[in-house]
């Protein structure tokens, strides 16, 4: 029965593997080229679906005056909470849209196998845990983000 069950399983991964990958490639066939996604896809971790996502969620990046501020939208900084001289930091803060702090988790999971990322990784993981390292990770992907996106636009504005 075990073995049936696992079977059955099997050929209904199968069938949602095929119709997934179908979607993906209709997305990749109706994309418009964009440089922000260009951009994006130079960050390790990122791939061309998750910079889809990230220039559709992020807009105008100029809306935001630090990566800080871009990290604080995403909902991935640990909340404070404070009196006098007590702090006391808690979890992530989970504000903003969720599509984002999905796409930077599967990012990170990806970006910690290369060099860039990893050494700060490994660094965090040892001191804080898996999931605090992960999600610095993701911060720091979007830090870059940012400054790659804030690039762009500042040669658009040159241009003009």
């Amino acid at each position: 029965m075990h073995r049936w069950v696992v079977s059955d399983c099997q050929a209904l991964i199968e069938v949602l593997e095929s119709r997934i990958s179908l979607l993906e490639a209709e997305i990749r066939r109706q994309a418009k080229p964009d440089k922000r996604v260009e951009a994006l896809t130079a960050i390790p971790g990122i791939e061309l679906l998750s910079a889809m996502t990230l220039v559709s969620e992020i807009g105008d990046v100029t809306r935001f005056a630090t990566s800080r501020k871009l990290c604080a939208w995403a909902g991935i900084i640990p909340s404070m909470r404070n009196s006098d001289w007590t702090f006391h930091h808690g979890h992530i803060t989970r504000v903003g849209p969720a599509a984002v702090r999905h796409v930077l988790a599967e990012g990170a999971l990806n970006a910690i196998r290369k060099e860039l990322f990893r050494s700060d990784y490994l660094a965090t993981e040892r001191r804080r845990g898996t999931g605090i390292a992960l999600i610095r990770v993701a911060g720091t992907m979007l830090t870059e983000a940012f400054y790659a996106l804030w690039a762009l636009e500042d040669e658009q504005r040159q241009c003009s």
